[in-house]
């Protein structure tokens, strides 16, 4: 489960961003992943969770995870659309 590293990840980089009286105010982590990065939100959810209570930081933080969709652009004609139904 990647889910716990990346979360971990999350965390290291939060702390070396802001000093303890910054950390302490957050209370919200909003997070987008893209379709392809295969992570599952309830699977970063439940990462989160065992993460917090294991290491008791960020026990009031809360985690949001968007999924963003898949955009491709054609250079010939700059048409955007999204990729749906990918598999």
């Amino acid at each position: 489960m990647h889910e716990i590293s990346l979360v971990r990840n999350i965390f290291r980089t939060l702390e070396a961003e802001f000093n303890q009286e910054e950390l302490d105010k957050i209370n919200q982590i909003d997070l987008k992943v893209g379709l392809l990065s295969n992570v599952e939100p309830i699977l970063m959810q439940n990462a989160f969770d065992a993460v917090t209570q294991a290491e008791q930081r960020f026990l009031d933080t809360k985690l949001k995870v968007k999924v963003m969709p898949i955009i491709i652009k054609c250079e010939l004609c700059g048409d955007v659309s999204e990729v749906k139904n990918y598999s």
